[in-house]
């Protein structure tokens, strides 16, 4: 598994201010992508109840190597 990663956004709709979203990604942080342009397809995977974004993760990234039409799929999957 690739490091676990944090995302800042803003939470306008909230008073609380700014918070942080845990994630997976097989590019490390999004923030740091060297050239997001060269990305081809983005595939964002939400867990289930059980709140295994590790275990989604794994089968997404197993799954875009069965694949030969995308080289730059960025996999994301966020845990909360």
């Amino acid at each position: 598994i690739n490091t676990f990663h944090g995302l800042l956004v803003e939470q306008s709709f909230l008073d609380s201010g700014p918070a942080e979203i845990a994630y997976y990604s097989n590019m490390g942080s999004v923030e740091d992508i060297a050239n997001p342009s060269s990305v081809e397809m983005a595939l964002i995977v939400v867990h289930g109840a059980s709140r295994n974004a590790d275990d989604y993760f794994c089968s997404a990234k197993a799954t875009i190597e069965l694949q030969n039409r995308f080289s730059r799929i960025l996999v994301i999957a966020p845990k909360f």
